[in-house]
């Protein structure tokens, strides 16, 4: 699945520019925002006017199919319940009559600083 691209305007400045919002990070072909996830700086968005920066939350899927797990982001806590529903509609992917994620693990995290840790340790 591509990952939107969208507008923003800067709060300082009132620049607008663009920024890609990384929704479904694939680990193989999406490094760049594995680098950033790594970095601790996936949410971060600075201005290319003023080079002011400000954090942009929103929930993430991670996806590593050679280790097989997938990691969730949910950055609010009340739709944690909406992550769990996810999951389980992934685990109940049907595919040529098999269910490719079954031997995944899943996981759901609930800060960048926890998604830096478990892309990190896997």
């Amino acid at each position: 699945m591509k990952n939107p691209e969208i507008n923003l305007i800067c709060s300082e400045c009132q620049c607008e520019f663009k920024t890609i919002l990384w929704a479904n990070i694939n680990a193989a072909t999406d490094t760049e925002a594995k680098e950033k996830i790594l970095k601790g700086i996936l949410f971060e968005q600075i201005c290319p006017n003023c080079n002011s920066s400000f954090y942009l939350g929103y929930p993430v899927i991670y996806f590593d199919e050679q280790k097989k797990i997938i990691i969730y982001y949910e950055n609010v806590p009340t739709e944690l319940t909406e992550a769990k529903i996810v999951i389980e509609k992934i685990k109940n992917i049907k595919k040529d009559n098999t269910y490719p994620y079954k031997d995944y693990k899943f996981y759901i995290v609930k800060t960048p600083k926890e998604l830096r840790k478990k892309v990190m340790s896997i």
